[in-house]
């Protein structure tokens, strides 16, 4: 009983059903949020017509609607980081319907638990600190050695206006805290190498893309 009041509670805050996809290609739904799942997505000016645009893998589309054209093809009208309305195709594989709550601040500005908000923006007009302690292993899955974290070394500095791409494991962006509560956030330096800084409005906002 416990778990058919969570799936309707949770069909009610979605506001619509999960569209499942025909073939390779999904109906025409009310989704209002997708994720792009292919390496890049381009971007048309009308269905079929001509690309304008890509967006990397991980960036997230609003669309205003969905529409079919003569030959069957299910099409997004997007808008991506607030742009103006293009259109894509909405095959799986390239797109998924995308359920995450948008992310939200607490009283103080930190962001608490887990996102699936991949790309964060730095705010701070004066650069944010990457910090990073030497005991961890690349792709380590071992506890934190301390979470001490406003005492890890500085491995960067990362100037007013970057794109950071936060690190994505089977539960979302995880927000780590530390000892007190205070959240950071692991994000990705190329490689295998990562840092973490710190999750607070102050520092950083989440974007839909780079």
């Amino acid at each position: 009983m416990r778990t058919l009041i969570l799936l309707v509670l949770l069909s009610l805050m979605a506001g619509a059903q999960v569209p499942r996809p025909e073939g390779n290609q999904y109906p025409v739904s009310t989704w209002k949020f997708w994720r792009v799942q292919s390496e890049h997505l381009d971007l048309w000016s009308a269905p079929g017509e001509k690309v304008v645009g890509t967006v990397p893998r991980g960036a997230l589309l609003r669309c205003q609607r969905m529409l079919v054209d003569k030959k069957g093809n299910t099409w997004l009208r997007v808008t991506y980081k607030g742009g103006p309305a293009v259109y894509a195709r909405a095959a799986t594989g390239s797109v998924d319907p995308d359920q995450s709550e948008p992310v939200q601040a607490d009283a103080s500005g930190d962001f608490h638990g887990r996102s699936e908000h991949v790309y964060w923006k730095v705010v701070d007009p004066t650069g944010l600190n990457g910090r990073w302690n030497a005991a961890i292993k690349p792709d380590s899955n071992d506890p934190l050695p301390d979470r001490n974290m406003p005492q890890w070394e500085v491995v960067t500095n990362f100037s007013p206006g970057t794109i950071l791409e936060g690190f994505r494991g089977n539960l979302g962006v995880v927000f780590l805290e530390t000892e007190d509560g205070k959240p950071w956030m692991q994000v990705r330096l190329g490689g295998d190498q990562a840092c973490v800084v710190r999750a607070n409005t102050k520092y950083i906002v989440p974007v839909d893309g780079p």
